[in-house]
C-alpha cells in the first residue's frame, strides 16, 4: 500500500496509508504542503470537517498542527477503513470523528459548529453546487470559516452568495478556493446558489 506523508507539527515525517488500491485521487504531497503554508498560523485550536475525507490526510495533517479536533466525512467502505486505521496509527482517536454516509445528506451527523472545512470532492461530481449551501446554514460554521475546495482547475468557477471568494491557487492541474463565510443576511457580490 501506498504512504502519505505528515508534512508538519507533532506527528512530522510519520506515515499514513495512502489509497492503494482504491479508486480515489489523493490530495498530492506538494499541494498539501503548499495548502498548509498558507493556512499554517489559523490552524492551532480549530474544529476541523475533512469532507470526501479519502485517506484522512487532511484532517490528519490538521491535527499533526495542533487543530482541537477533526471530523472526517466519507461514502466508500473502504476509505472508511482506512482513516480508521490512519486515526488509529497516529493515536488521535480522542480528537477525530469519523462519520460514513453520502454527501450532502450525511452533514446532519456532523457536530459543529466549524472553523475550518477541506472539501475534496471528485473531480467532475455536482457536489460542490450541493453541498457549499448546506455548510453556510445557521450554527454549522462559526463566522468567518474558511472552506477550502480542491477542484480541476479546468473546472467551471464557483459561484456563490454565501461566500467571499478569499483566493485562488493553482497547483498543476489542481486549484484551491480559499472561501469565507460570510454572516448572515450579508451576500457575496454578484455571487448566486
Amino acid at each position: 500500500m501506498s504512504q502519505l506523508r505528515i508534512i508538519a507539527g507533532e506527528f512530522k515525517g510519520r506515515y499514513i496509508d495512502g489509497p492503494g488500491k482504491l479508486d480515489i485521487r489523493p490530495t498530492l504531497d506538494r499541494v498539501r504542503e503548499s495548502l498548509f503554508d498558507i493556512l499554517s498560523r489559523h490552524i492551532q485550536g480549530m474544529r476541523v470537517l475533512d469532507l470526501c475525507a479519502g485517506t484522512g490526510a487532511l484532517g490528519l495533517e490538521a491535527l499533526s498542527r495542533a487543530a482541537r479536533s477533526a471530523t472526517f466525512v466519507d461514502s466508500d467502505p473502504g476509505c472508511v477503513k482506512l482513516i480508521e486505521k490512519n486515526i488509529a496509527s497516529l493515536a488521535v482517536g480522542d480528537r477525530a470523528t469519523l462519520i460514513k454516509g453520502e454527501l450532502p445528506y450525511s452533514l446532519g451527523r456532523a457536530k459543529g459548529p466549524f472553523d475550518l472545512v477541506f472539501f475534496d470532492p471528485p473531480y467532475g461530481s455536482d457536489l460542490v453546487a450541493k453541498v457549499l449551501p448546506r455548510l453556510s446554514s445557521k450554527d454549522f460554521l462559526v463566522q468567518n470559516a474558511m472552506v477550502v475546495v480542491e477542484r480541476d482547475r479546468r473546472a467551471s468557477p464557483i459561484k456563490t452568495s454565501s461566500y467571499a471568494i478569499d483566493r485562488r491557487h493553482r497547483i498543476g492541474d489542481s486549484e484551491l478556493w480559499f472561501l469565507r463565510r460570510l454572516a448572515p443576511g450579508m451576500r457575496a457580490k454578484g455571487g448566486d446558489e
